[in-house]
């Protein structure tokens, strides 16, 4: 269980992604956006263990939408994708493969980011959560 919903801790995380239980909040996703435990959320999203596997998948997407929306320094953004394509560069699984492969594609023309194209592409994933969780959660 999820003492401090704004701000859990990497243990709380953890044993949410592998419990039963429903989001700890309506705002879980930005408040483990801004924890930017990149290392735990790739690991996650690759468990196939994970019982909020595609909820992870879907950060991965909204990790990177949101930072960019809110980061207004060209330079800022390009050491956060490179940052993210460092610590993804071992990872084999393919949605996270894809992921990469879309963050590359945005490291060679910085300039073509769309908030709405990005959250879209995490929405598949999120979908995909919702559907295995109890339906009054993601509605």
């Amino acid at each position: 269980m999820v003492t401090i919903t704004s701000n859990p801790s990497i243990t709380e995380i953890r044993t949410w992604a592998f419990s039963d239980e429903n989001l700890p909040a309506p705002e879980w996703d930005l408040y483990l956006i801004w924890k930017d435990e990149i290392l735990l959320f790739l690991e996650l999203a690759i468990d196939h263990k994970c019982n909020k596997q595609n909820f992870f998948k879907y950060l991965l997407y909204f990790m990177v939408a949101y930072q960019f929306k809110h980061l207004n320094d060209l330079f800022e953004k390009r050491l956060l994708l490179q940052r993210y394509l460092d610590e993804s560069k071992h990872i084999k699984h393919g949605d996270v493969r894809i992921w990469r492969n879309e963050l590359m594609t945005l490291q060679r023309n910085i300039h073509s980011f769309s908030y709405d194209v990005w959250i879209e592409k995490g929405l598949i994933y999120h979908k995909a959560f919702c559907l295995s969780q109890v339906p009054t959660e993601c509605e």
